[in-house]
């Protein structure tokens, strides 16, 4: 069974005091356009698990994604680099430390810093300061109509990705024209995020099932079953693909 050393050690940086929940949303869209209302209640403690499932202004800053004034002083987001979080404080109009900068380093707003870039497929986490906060989250939805979009991600046993479907989608991983994860690698895991850590599901190939016609299990050596992952709209998780080349495909229908 393999540890998970690189993901749980900058999980547990953000164990210390935090109390978390699943972001609720509502979707509408027509075509290829369409918006996204994702409720973020904070509390200056609470992170959520997200992604943004459009493509928005030119480069999906968190200046578009959000606008100017969406997020509450104090805010915090956390973006994944391959080895831990990135992490990035937003000042309201109101509350810069430096005229006119509105992204810092850190919460005491002494050093400016590069303005988040949230793009589809990417998952990362929001840290609401204290406030109700609805997000609402409008632009094109990443894939074509009736067509599909593909993310490859090469698997080594160890590497971990933060992801989200490029979809607007709720329900299981593994439904058609969802997220569709039904070609994972054997021993591939999927880290959910539940409120105060990560909910661990491991995926058996369908030649590999420890128990015949189970496909999910709560460890790699496959002795529990464990329920099909879901997601809801801009729910960002973790995936970390067994060895081999994954090719994630989702499709938008037409109808």
């Amino acid at each position: 069974m393999r540890t998970k050393t690189l993901l749980l050690s900058a999980a547990a940086m953000l164990a210390v005091g935090i109390v978390s929940s699943q972001a609720q949303s509502t979707v509408y869209s027509q075509n290829v356009v369409g918006y996204a209302n994702v409720v973020t209640p904070g509390n200056g403690s609470t992170y959520y698990s997200m992604t943004v499932p459009f493509v928005i202004g030119a480069s999906n800053g968190a200046n578009e994604v959000f606008g100017t004034n969406g997020l509450t002083d104090t805010t915090t987001i956390l973006t994944w680099n391959g080895g831990g979080y990135t992490s990035t404080v937003f000042a309201s109009p109101t509350d810069e430390n430096i005229s006119g900068v509105q992204w810092y380093t850190d919460q005491n707003e002494d050093t400016a810093a590069q303005i988040p870039v949230l793009p589809p497929g990417e998952g990362f986490f929001l840290q609401p300061g204290p406030g109700n906060l609805t997000n609402t989250f409008a632009g094109t939805i990443a894939a074509p109509l009736g067509g599909t979009t593909n993310m490859t991600l090469v698997g080594n046993g160890a590497t971990y990705y933060s992801v989200g479907s490029i979809i607007p989608f709720a329900g299981y991983i593994t439904n058609i024209g969802g997220v569709n994860m039904t070609n994972l690698p054997d021993t591939s895991t999927i880290l959910t995020w539940n409120g105060s850590g990560y909910t661990s599901t491991v995926y058996a190939a369908p030649t590999d099932e420890n128990i015949s016609g189970i496909q999910f299990y709560t460890d790699q050596n496959e002795d529990t079953p464990a329920p099909c992952p879901t997601l809801i709209v801009g729910q960002g998780f973790f995936l970390q693909p067994g060895p081999g080349t994954y090719l994630w495909s989702e499709t938008l229908p037409s109808n």
